[in-house]
């Protein structure tokens, strides 16, 4: 499947989890069964996308029956780089468009392009927040239902 952002599935559970946290949780904490079940994603995955989050200081987890997750930095601080760079590391320039590296390094036809691209998506990432993505409470409610 062609993904012009290159964002791994865990980074794109990341980022959902969050702007559904920032939406829906407010003061209160999710838990991974009821986020995965509003994303319609695996509770596991998830479940590991978020300790990871927890573990860079994005999210703070409490336990029990009452737990779940909250935001522990502001939404407006968190990019959508930075998600990425937690959970996939940093986002190379550089890459060979083949699965399988065909290209000598520097023989590359179109690597120039490719550079731009990237540093173009790093650029937009690094300028969006969670903050900026509200979620259509109407489509989630219509999600819980289902």
């Amino acid at each position: 499947m062609f993904n012009a952002l290159n964002i791994s599935e865990a980074s794109n559970l990341a980022i959902h989890a969050l702007i559904v946290l920032n939406n829906l949780g407010g003061k209160k904490k999710l838990s991974t069964q009821y986020i995965a079940k509003l994303l319609k994603v695996s509770e596991s995955h998830l479940a590991k996308v978020m300790q990871r989050l927890v573990k860079k200081g994005i999210l703070q987890s409490v336990r029990g029956a009452k737990g779940g997750f909250n935001l522990k930095k502001k939404p407006e601080d968190i990019t959508l780089l930075e998600v990425t760079e937690i959970i996939d590391g940093n986002v190379p320039t550089k890459r060979c468009l083949f699965q399988i590296p065909r290209c000598q390094d520097g023989d590359c036809i179109i690597a120039r392009l490719q550079h731009d691209v990237s540093v173009m998506v790093r650029e937009r990432l690094a300028q969006h927040s969670i903050a900026d993505f509200m979620v259509d409470f109407k489509y989630m409610s219509e999600m819980e239902n289902s």
